[in-house]
């Protein structure tokens, strides 16, 4: 008996030790610098957004957090670049409508990570309307001279996106197909080179979130003529909203921290209350806010979970609705 109960110790022991450094490591979380994973180029709306929570970040735990931009394929490559990370939660994806719902929806189990399964969603940071731009390559100044120039011109109205699939790239073909209009589409890797192309005139409109925009000095070289999504950002009420001209044309942007699957629960409850406070605090609030963002003021796993559940679901609809032709996967 006494042999026996010995052997039973023995064998308990080390999951005892296990569980104990377990506790230990996730209480003094974090010890070293963490990574947040940013799946696009520098120069678009996701990135200073990314990079401002990080600052937040660091602040909080008292590490550093260091931004990795890891762009193409629509944010494909960085996706799945922190779906592969090891799940010891020093590895975060600051991600996007594209890579964690668009993508998902339209190639279901081809990716290279499972948007459902791949990550534990911490928090979501902020919505965005997107803008719809006009240069001077095409003399248009609104909304209804764009429509009427691109019926008289097919296919020869051209416009920037930030990839295949993205967020603007749907934006575009949503409005071609409501307006009954041929639009030419040229994508990009990331919003920074899409806007950079349409100001140097190569295409004649682009699609951008308003984070990207609000800030940038259009010297006249562009007009903001349109929004889309819901709700609309107070700063540009004033401009005609596609979601109201074209009902279905509900295109916005979202962006919200993410972690590997299986990180371990103490280092996830923690990192959701730390970025609970981070969104509460008025100063990150205007911060985000003069961005031209929309600040979410409460958000945890279970309901972001949701969220990203239903813009799968969303977005799924919308591609059998307007029968949009998916590009095959490289």
């Amino acid at each position: 008996m006494i042999l026996k109960n010995a052997v039973k110790s023995f064998l308990i022991l080390p999951l005892f030790l296990i569980t104990l450094s377990c506790f230990s490591a996730e209480q003094d979380y974090p010890n070293r610098s963490i990574r947040l994973v940013i799946p696009y180029p520098p120069g678009g709306g996701i990135d200073p957004a990314g990079r401002i929570i990080a600052i937040a970040l660091s602040q909080e735990l008292g590490q550093p957090v260091f931004v990795e931009n890891i762009s193409g394929a629509s944010g494909q490559i960085g996706t799945a670049t922190v779906a592969r990370a090891k799940p010891d939660g020093y590895t975060f994806l600051f991600g996007s409508v594209a890579p964690n719902a668009i993508l998902p929806a339209a190639y279901e189990n081809q990716l290279l990570y499972d948007a459902k399964k791949s990550f534990i969603p911490i928090a979501k940071v902020a919505e965005s309307n997107y803008v719809l731009l006009v240069n001077k390559t095409i003399p248009v100044s609104n909304l209804d001279e764009l429509i009427k120039y691109a019926q008289l011109n097919p296919e020869k109205v051209s416009y920037s996106s930030s990839g295949m699939l993205s967020g603007p790239h749907l934006a575009g073909e949503l409005l071609a197909k409501m307006a009954k209009v041929n639009l030419l589409h040229v994508p990009f890797k990331g919003n920074g080179p899409s806007f950079t192309a349409f100001l140097g005139g190569e295409v004649n409109m682009t699609f951008d979130s308003a984070g990207g925009v609000i800030g940038k000095k259009q010297d006249d070289k562009f007009r903001v003529i349109a929004i889309t999504g819901s709700p609309e950002l107070s700063a540009l009420a004033n401009l005609p909203n596609l979601s109201k001209i074209y009902p279905g044309h509900n295109v916005f942007q979202w962006y919200g921290l993410f972690a590997v699957q299986n990180a371990p629960e103490g280092v996830i409850k923690k990192l959701n209350m730390t970025m609970d406070r981070i969104l509460k605090n008025p100063e990150m609030r205007k911060k985000i806010s003069d961005m031209g963002l929309i600040p979410v003021m409460e958000s945890n796993p279970m309901t972001f979970q949701a969220f990203v559940n239903s813009e799968i679901d969303r977005w799924k609809q919308i591609f059998s609705t307007y029968h949009f032709e998916i590009p095959s996967l490289k």
